[in-house]
């Protein structure tokens, strides 16, 4: 009897152990929503801008926010298309979630002056050299390419190398075929009255050589261009030289007067104040490869190297660099004194 009581409270206890087993763990519980992700804030690239003139609206893309608790507001210390000063501008830019949480980045903004030109309008004077007469092979005639023309190739020269101001850099082609700078004074001042350039681009005289003129009245017609382009608020006037005539080829009929006219022209420019380019001296050596096969107007390339003088002229007379950096202060040491 003993042995069996024994076993009946050892049954008991184990059924009341495992009562309290199921009691305790009983049903799950629900549970709460998953811990929030923590707040940051990450800012775009650092922002370099080259401007021309100083304040500069500045344009930055959207700092991104993630993690912390909707809704989240994101503030910036300068906010994006807002005026910037020169140098660095640190902008720092705050995110806070409903709890108030907060993080922070940073987006450096750096402005600076870009290079420019200090004028943009220019027109170009002349004859068919300047209107663009392209000479081609032996089989085929003269070619009109006003594309391929010098102040069509300066312009698109001129809009590349200052990107800022390409719209409103402007070369006006006023070249026209057969005219004679001897004949041409009037049309020069109508055209300079009617566009208002800021610049005069002056190449003429070709057709007053090949008509075996004198030097000297060409030379003087020139110089009255000049002289009536500075009256009418033409800020300056780029005149060249002729470029030499190739002998022995269909249109060199009087080479050997080119030298003593542009020997005039160089002392022309020089009396009225005018900026030479001197195309007879860069064309001169390679003539036979810039001067087509007529002897008087450029090739293609011969119309770019022509831009390309016109184009250094301009730049060196109105090309305006931004100021330099200041140079960092050095720390100074103290100055240490010997005891007395």
């Amino acid at each position: 009897m003993t042995t069996g009581s024994g076993s009946g409270v050892r049954a008991m206890v184990t059924l009341v152990l495992l009562a309290l087993a199921i009691g305790c763990s009983g049903p799950t519980s629900p549970s709460g929503p998953p811990p929030t992700a923590g707040l940051s804030v990450t800012c775009p690239q650092p922002v370099t801008v080259a401007a021309l003139q100083v304040p500069a609206a500045v344009q930055y893309d959207t700092p991104q926010a993630s993690g912390g608790t909707a809704p989240v507001a994101v503030t910036c210390t300068l906010p994006s298309g807002a005026d910037f000063p020169a140098g660095l501008t640190k902008v720092v830019c705050s995110a806070t979630d409903a709890l108030q949480q907060t993080a922070a980045c940073e987006i450096p903004v750096t402005v600076s002056l870009a290079t420019r030109l200090d004028a943009t309008t220019f027109l170009a004077i002349g004859d068919s050299i300047t209107e663009g007469q392209v000479s081609l092979p032996p089989s085929m005639p003269l070619a009109l390419e006003p594309h391929n023309s010098y102040p069509a190739v300066l312009q698109e020269m001129l809009r590349a190398a200052y990107p800022l101001q390409a719209d409103g850099i402007e070369v006006v082609n006023a070249g026209v075929g057969g005219m004679r700078a001897t004949d041409d004074e009037d049309r020069i001042y109508q055209e300079i009255d009617a566009r208002r350039p800021e610049v005069l681009l002056l190449l003429h005289g070709a057709n007053d050589v090949n008509a075996n003129l004198s030097p000297d009245d060409i030379a003087a017609s020139l110089r009255a261009d000049i002289n009536r382009a500075f009256r009418l608020g033409v800020r300056a006037v780029f005149v060249s030289t002729l470029l030499p005539q190739v002998e022995g080829r269909s249109h060199a009929i009087h080479p050997e007067l080119v030298e003593p006219l542009n020997d005039l022209i160089r002392a022309a420019a020089e009396r009225e104040g005018a900026t030479l380019v001197d195309a007879y001296g860069a064309f001169d050596a390679t003539r036979e490869l810039l001067i087509g096969v007529d002897g008087l107007h450029p090739t293609r390339e011969g119309y770019r190297v022509l831009a390309q003088l016109f184009m250094d002229a301009i730049e060196n007379r109105f090309r305006v660099l931004p100021p330099a950096e200041p140079a960092p202060e050095t720390a100074r040491r103290p100055l240490h004194r010997p005891l007395r």
